[in-house]
C-alpha cells in the first residue's frame, strides 16, 4: 500500500502544494469509491440521504470524488473558529483519511476541539451494542421495531455509563394518511439523539411496554473509532425522516457499514428495516452477546406461559388475599424458580403501577427471600431467554407471491406484494403475539379478459394479545385502503375502506389461539357511501412439519339498518420452509338466504 509521508510542518505558504499533493494520491487510489467514505457521508444506492450544508461541503456538484476533495481541502482551511474546523466537525472522515494515506498530524493546521473533547469523556466507548426495541403494530410510530446503538464505557471520573445514540421521528399527528404521506414522499423532520441509555430502556420497557434486546458487537479498534467519531458528525443535522427510505434502521446500518464491506454490498435493498439490520450484523459474525429485556407486561406474560393453570390461579389468588406467607411452591425446582419470578415480576408491575404501595412490596419481597432460601439451590441462577422470540428468527420483512385464484367461476392468476411486513398466515411464532401488519400491500387478478386490484391495504394491522390473567389485554384490527366488498347478491366491488375493532384473544395452547373481534367502519363503493359491521371470528393453529392453519368466520352488514348482509366463512393452510417460502391454500365460501359464493386459492410466497 502506498503511504504518503510529510514531515513538513504545516504553514500557509506549502498549504496548497500540500493539499493538491495528497488530492492527487487520493483520487489515485480511488478512496471515493471505498464502501467505508459512502458509509460515511450516509449515501445509499448512490443518494444523499442528508443534504445539510454542514455536512454535505459539495452539495452544489454532489459526487462521491467532489465531495473528498471538498473534504481535504477543509482541513487545511485556517483556524478561525476552531470549535466548528472542518477537523473538529469531521474527526471521522479525518481519521480514516489520515489512515488511508499515512498522514502525519503535522501537516495539518494545529486546532483545539474541546466540544469534540467533552464528547469524548463523557460519552465513552469502550464497548459498542446494537439495539432492537420490539415492534408495537397498533402504534404506527412503532409498528415495525425500531433500533439504536449502545455506547458504553468509564467517564473521566472512573463511572460506568452508557448512552442512547438514536434516530427517530416525532408523530404529530392521528391522521394516518396524512401521516402516511409525510413519512413516505415529504418526509419529516428527523432528530438525531445522545441521550442517557437508561432514560431510552425505561421509555420503551416501562412506558411503551415494548422488549429490548442488546446485541454486544465484536468490533475492531479502528471500526470501533470510525463509529464513535462518526456518531460525532450526525448532531446537529438538519435531517428529512421517510420511513421507506432514511429511517432509524438506515441511519444505523450505514453506522455498522463502517466495520464490513458486506454491509454495503447489501445496502441496495428495497426497503431496510430494524430486524434487516439485526440480521446483517448476526450474518457478518457481529454479535458477541445477546441479552433480552423484557418490559414487565412480557415477562409476566412468559412467565405465565411457563406455568400450569393451578399455579397461574395459585400466585393470583396471593395477590387478591394479600397473603404471602409461607409460600406454597412446587417440588419441582425449575417450576418454583418460574413461580417466585413471577410472583416477583407481578409485585413489581402492580407497585409501578401504584397499586401496592412499598410496604406490601417489601412485605412479598421478604417472603421470596424466605422462600428462596428453602427451595433454591445456593448456587447463582438466571433465566436465559436471549433466545426467546428472537427477532432473528423471524422471516424477512418483504414477500412476493404468485398463484392461482379460481373466483365467480374463472380461473385467475394472482400477483401479490406486500412491502412490509407479515401476513397472519405467516409463521409468527417468533413474534410476541399473533398479529399482521401490512404496508402496500398489493393484490392483482390477472385473467384473458383483464388485469383487475383485488385490494390495495396503505396500512392494515391486526393484533391479537391473548388475555393473560395478571396484565388483560385487548386485540383490535385496523384497516385503510381498497377492498372488494359484496352486495346482497354476492356482486362484488372494490371499496375505499376505514375499518377498526377490538375484542379479545384466548390461547389455548403454545400452539393454538382463538379470537373474537368486532369491527366495522365505513366504505365508498357503487357511488356511495355506507356504514359496515363484521363481527368476526378465529383461530390460528400450528401444526407439525412446519404447518399453520388460519380459520375465520364473518358475519357482515354491508350497511346498518338494511338486509344487505352475508356469512363470510375463509380457512387458509400454510407450509413454511427454511422462513423463505410459503406455500399456502386458501377456501372461502360466502353465502346468504338466497345466494352463495366459493373462492379456491393456491400461492407460492417468497420472502426478500
Amino acid at each position: 500500500m502506498l503511504l504518503l509521508h510529510f514531515d513538513i510542518s504545516y504553514s500557509e505558504d506549502n498549504n496548497e502544494v500540500t493539499t493538491n499533493r495528497i488530492i492527487k494520491t487520493a483520487i489515485e487510489k480511488n478512496l471515493h469509491k471505498y464502501y467505508i467514505w459512502k458509509s460515511l457521508l450516509q449515501v445509499t444506492n448512490n443518494k444523499i440521504n442528508i443534504k445539510d450544508p454542514s455536512f454535505i461541503l459539495s452539495g452544489d456538484n454532489f459526487s462521491l470524488e467532489n465531495e473528498l476533495v471538498k473534504t481535504i481541502q477543509s482541513f487545511f482551511d485556517v483556524p478561525n473558529d476552531s470549535f466548528k474546523h472542518p477537523i473538529c466537525r469531521f474527526p471521522a472522515r479525518f481519521f480514516w483519511i489520515k489512515s488511508e494515506l499515512g498522514l502525519n498530524d503535522g501537516i495539518f493546521p494545529d486546532v483545539r476541539c474541546p466540544e469534540l473533547e467533552e464528547y469524548l469523556q463523557r460519552a465513552p466507548a469502550e464497548k459498542i451494542y446494537l439495539v432492537f426495541v420490539s415492534e408495537n403494530v397498533s402504534q404506527p410510530s412503532s409498528m415495525m421495531g425500531h433500533v439504536f446503538l449502545k455506547l458504553s464505557g468509564y467517564d473521566y471520573y472512573s463511572s460506568h455509563i452508557e448512552h442512547a445514540v438514536s434516530f427517530y421521528t416525532i408523530i404529530d399527528t392521528i391522521n394516518i394518511p396524512l401521516l402516511i404521506f409525510k413519512s413516505t414522499i415529504t418526509g419529516m423532520n428527523g432528530f438525531f439523539s445522545l441521550l442517557p441509555y437508561s432514560e431510552q430502556a425505561k421509555k420503551y420497557l416501562e412506558v411503551e411496554d415494548r422488549n429490548v434486546w442488546e446485541y454486544e458487537l465484536d468490533l475492531s479498534e479502528e471500526s470501533k473509532m470510525l463509529m464513535y467519531y462518526h456518531i460525532w458528525e450526525l448532531k446537529d443535522l438538519q435531517m428529512r425522516y421517510l420511513f421507506t427510505g432514511y429511517n432509524c434502521a438506515t441511519v444505523i446500518y450505514n453506522i455498522l457499514s463502517l466495520s464490513s464491506e458486506n454491509f454495503s454490498k447489501n445496502n441496495n435493498q428495497l426497503w431496510i428495516t430494524p430486524k434487516d439490520v439485526v440480521k446483517e450484523t448476526y450474518q457478518n459474525n457481529l454479535i458477541v452477546g445477546t441479552k433480552l429485556i423484557p418490559s414487565d407486561k412480557w415477562n409476566i406474560r412468559m412467565l405465565s406461559e411457563a406455568l400450569d393453570n393451578n399455579s397461574i390461579d395459585y400466585i393470583y389468588n396471593l395477590f387478591n388475599k394479600k397473603k404471602f406467607e409461607h409460600l406454597e411452591l412446587s417440588e419441582d425446582i425449575t417450576k418454583s424458580l418460574y413461580q417466585l419470578e413471577l410472583i416477583t415480576s407481578y409485585s413489581n408491575y402492580l407497585y409501578k403501577h401504584r397499586e401496592i404501595d412499598k410496604k406490601e412490596l417489601n412485605t412479598i419481597t421478604n417472603e421470596i427471600s424466605k422462600a428462596t432460601e428453602e427451595k433454591i439451590p445456593q448456587i447463582p441462577y438466571y433465566i436465559d431467554l436471549s433466545q426467546y422470540k428472537s427477532p432473528l428468527k423471524t422471516s424477512d420483512d418483504s414477500q412476493l407471491g404468485l398463484g392461482y385464484k379460481m373466483k365467480k367461476g374463472r380461473n385467475n392468476v394472482k400477483l401479490y406484494f406486500l412491502p412490509a411486513s407479515n401476513s397472519l398466515s405467516d409463521d409468527n411464532r417468533e413474534y410476541f403475539n399473533e398479529n399482521f401488519l401490512k404496508l402496500g400491500e398489493l393484490s392483482l387478478l390477472i385473467n384473458e379478459k383483464s388485469i383487475k386490484l383485488e385490494s390495495f391495504q396503505l396500512y392494515a394491522m391486526k393484533s391479537l394479545i391473548p388475555w393473560n390473567k395478571f396484565v388483560k389485554g385487548m386485540s383490535g384490527e385496523f384497516r385503510l385502503g381498497l377492498e372488494e366488498h359484496y352486495d346482497k347478491k354476492l356482486k362484488n366491488h372494490v371499496s375505499v375502506n376505514v375499518s377498526g375493532g377490538i375484542g379479545l384473544t384466548k390461547k389455548i395452547s403454545a400452539d393454538i389461539n382463538t379470537y373474537l373481534l368486532i369491527n366495522g367502519g365505513p366504505g365508498y363503493g357503487k357511488s356511495r357511501f355506507y356504514l359496515y359491521l363484521y363481527p368476526e371470528v378465529g383461530a390460528t393453529i400450528y401444526e407439525v412439519m412446519n404447518m399453520k392453519t388460519t380459520f375465520s368466520y364473518k358475519y357482515v352488514y354491508n350497511q346498518l339498518g338494511s338486509r344487505d348482509f352475508y356469512h363470510d366463512f375463509h380457512i387458509t393452510q400454510s407450509i413454511f420452509w427454511q422462513k423463505k417460502f410459503k406455500l399456502s391454500t386458501s377456501f372461502e365460501r360466502r353465502f346468504n338466504e338466497r345466494y352463495s359464493d366459493n373462492t379456491f386459492e393456491l400461492m407460492f410466497h417468497v420472502y426478500f
